[in-house]
């Protein structure tokens, strides 16, 4: 082999090969969430202003090779808690929230006719339990069982509707 030719990638023995798999998957998982830690302690730490206010540490890269813009914190901020604090995250994480497009707004019609399809089918399911019950002959003990249970049965779907329209109902509008 000369020293132009690239060396040829390893392949393990196809007996082994199923662990070695694993083993790359592992690492790369591994990599990963530590890529990922580095990066949150990395947008937690405020870094340490310099005398005119610019940031001493170096500029993050991106993976294609571009800096990041790193924003200063304020001195104010950096003084007290060299951290962003929780309150502060959650106050940002509040602010994204609100700017995110709701998309509930768009199904509205649908989920309204559901809804009223899901309670008028529930009411009308549970009227149908009270005549199932009261046409029961009491003439016949197991009949009457049969039809007392029969109604039970129609009277708890009619109720799951009902209660499957308010769910949907209160999900979607508050």
């Amino acid at each position: 082999m000369s020293a132009d030719q690239p060396k040829p990638r390893f392949e393990p023995p196809p007996w082994e090969r199923e662990a070695f798999e694993r083993f790359q998957r592992d690492q790369g998982a591994a990599k990963a969430r530590e890529d990922l830690n580095t990066a949150v302690r990395a947008v937690r730490e405020v870094p340490e202003t310099g005398a005119m206010g610019q940031s001493e540490a170096p500029a993050p890269h991106t993976e294609s090779g571009v800096v990041a813009p790193v924003a200063a914190a304020p001195a104010q901020e950096a003084e007290t808690d060299p951290r962003i604090s929780d309150a502060h995250i959650d106050s940002m994480l509040i602010q994204l929230r609100g700017e995110e497009p709701s998309a509930r707004t768009t199904n509205m019609p649908l989920v309204n006719s559901v809804t009223a399809f899901l309670a008028l089918t529930g009411t009308f399911i549970v009227v149908q339990s009270a005549v199932l019950f009261g046409d029961a002959n009491a003439s016949g003990t197991s009949s009457t069982l049969l039809a007392a249970t029969l109604s039970f049965m129609v009277l708890m779907t009619g109720i799951g509707f009902l209660v499957a329209a308010v769910m949907l109902f209160r999900k979607y509008h508050q």
